[in-house]
């Protein structure tokens, strides 16, 4: 650019070149001083001349490089300068201070604008790999990381201060994280659901740390697993079955299979003899006839009523003299596993276990004179006699039982097997 050199003939003129603005020239006070009659051309530095009257400034309100020069109505000072009936120009040191790549000013601002001060040049500032602003600021889109504007706010960049990641993504420990895409990520507010229990729910929500929470809770569970079954007792030892469904739902329970003949405990006497009577088992199946629903009694004489058996005989006074023989008999029921009898025989549903003397049935001599008697039951017994199994049973073999008396040449026992 070309420099202009403007001398001054009056100390009340002033030439003030403001930085961007024309110079201001007071009337009457310029000279056929230099080749152009403002001495200034826009935008350009005043430099080496001194006016008698008056003081040059520069662009921005710096005086004149140097220094140099003093009128007679004022000084020149660092950073701003008085002529006499003049004005006081601020800010500087040096021509030029204060702007972009221009020297930092020694008065404050250093710089203008939101420019700083970096190593004494007036340097821009927020941008990307740019020095922090004041205040550590940055442009938006950038965050002062270690007194630089490093980009931010995008997924894998730190998080912006103010709105954290405008670029995308959420902010997850100081950093803008792809939420949802990143692996093992989750978008914050997106709920899944999978299946629990019996036909029941559960749910969770992803939080904003991009994680996903533990399940909630089962929810709207049905009453039982689908294909189970329940099975239960009815009836007399039976039992009845449901499944359920698809839908997690019980069916009606089916029918009652598989009932006994009784209820347990239950008794009755079908099918026994006087007095006796018969209890229903755990197992719903009617027992034998062995319990006893009589007592016993004594009669006069040697046979006792039907569904007793002759127990012992003895002498009795209320039924007559006795003289040497017994004139009555004790009759027990017959009922029970087992009995002895006087006599060689067993009523029915009792076999001939073995045969004995029995005082108490009177002498015996050299022969056996009662016989005792079990219930008919089992797969197979042994009974004293030859052949005469109970109905249900048949001989199986034959033997030689001394507990049915002696056997000479011949046996004397039947083995009975359930047919």
């Amino acid at each position: 650019m070309r420099v202009g050199f403007l001398v001054s003939v009056g100390i009340a003129g002033i030439i003030v070149a403001c930085a961007g603005e024309e110079p201001v020239t007071d009337s009457g006070a310029l000279s056929d001083a230099g080749p152009d009659s403002t001495g200034l051309e826009d935008g350009g530095w005043a430099s080496g001349g001194t006016s008698t009257g008056g003081t040059v400034w520069g662009q921005g309100g710096t005086s004149l490089a140097g220094n140099a020069g003093t009128d007679t109505g004022g000084t020149t000072s660092a950073g701003g300068t008085t002529s006499a009936g003049g004005t006081t120009s601020t800010g500087g040191t040096g021509p030029g201070c204060g702007f972009e790549n221009g020297p930092c000013c020694t008065a404050n601002p250093a710089c203008q604008g939101i420019l700083i001060c970096n190593n004494g040049t007036c340097t821009a500032c927020g941008g990307d790999g740019q020095p922090c602003c004041l205040g550590d600021a940055c442009q938006t889109g950038f965050n002062c990381e270690g007194g630089s504007c490093q980009g931010c706010g995008s997924p894998g960049q730190a998080c912006c201060p103010g709105t954290p990641c405008p670029g995308g993504g959420y902010c997850v420990s100081g950093m803008c994280t792809d939420c949802g895409t990143a692996a093992g990520t989750c978008t914050p507010g997106m709920t899944e659901t999978q299946a629990c229990g019996n036909c029941g729910t559960q749910s969770r929500t992803c939080d904003m740390s991009c994680n996903w929470p533990s399940w909630g809770p089962c929810t709207g569970e049905g009453q039982c697993a689908p294909n189970a079954t329940e099975t239960v007792a009815c009836g007399n030892c039976g039992s009845q079955e449901r499944f359920c469904n698809a839908s997690c739902q019980w069916s009606g329970f089916g029918p009652c299979t598989g009932t006994g003949s009784c209820a347990p405990g239950a008794t009755d006497s079908t099918g026994c003899g006087t007095c006796q009577t018969r209890s229903c088992s755990s197992s719903c199946e009617w027992g034998a006839c062995d319990s006893c629903s009589c007592t016993g009694m004594s009669v006069c004489g040697f046979s006792c009523p039907d569904g007793f058996h002759p127990a012992s005989r003895s002498c009795n006074f209320s039924c007559g003299s006795c003289g040497i023989n017994d004139n009555s008999t004790n009759c027990q029921p017959n009922c029970g596993q087992s009995f002895s009898t006087c006599g060689f025989s067993c009523p029915a549903g009792y076999y001939v276990a073995s045969r004995s003397c029995n005082f108490s049935c009177g002498s015996c001599g050299i022969n056996d004179n009662a016989s005792s008697c079990r219930l008919v039951t089992g797969q197979s017994f042994t009974k004293c006699g030859i052949g005469g199994c109970p109905s249900g049973y048949s001989a199986s073999s034959y033997s030689c039982n001394f507990s049915c008396g002696s056997c000479g040449i011949s046996d004397n026992a039947t083995r009975c097997t359930k047919n």
